[in-house]
C-alpha cells in the first residue's frame, strides 16, 4: 500500500474514452488514481462499472472502505459527451466505511 491509510481523496475525476474502430470498447481511468482501467461494451456498462471498481481500487490503495458515487446520473454524463464533448465524470465518495 502505497498512500496513507484513510486519506482516500473524496473527489476524483474519471476520464472517459472510446477504442476500437468496428468493435468499440468504452473506457475510464483516473490520472490520480494509479492503475484503475475500467471498460465494457457499451457506455452504459462501462458507466454502471465505472464507480464500483474505481470504489474496490481505492479501497484496496488506501486501507479503507470508501464508496464513489457519480456526481451526475447516466443520462446527464450521456447529454454532456453529446453536447459539450468533454470526457470526464467527478465521483465523490458517498461513504467511508472505516473513518
Amino acid at each position: 500500500m502505497s498512500k496513507a491509510l484513510g486519506k482516500a481523496p473524496p473527489r476524483i475525476t474519471l476520464n472517459y474514452k472510446v477504442v476500437g474502430a468496428t468493435v468499440k470498447t468504452h473506457i475510464f481511468t483516473a490520472r490520480e488514481i494509479r492503475g484503475l482501467h475500467i471498460s465494457g461494451a457499451t457506455l452504459q456498462d462501462a458507466f454502471d462499472k465505472a464507480f464500483a471498481g474505481l470504489s474496490v481500487h481505492v479501497s484496496e490503495m488506501y486501507g479503507t472502505e470508501v464508496r464513489y458515487t457519480p456526481e451526475v446520473d447516466f443520462s446527464a454524463f450521456e447529454r454532456h459527451l453529446q453536447e459539450q464533448n468533454k470526457h470526464q465524470i467527478h465521483a465523490k465518495i458517498a461513504e467511508k466505511v472505516n473513518a
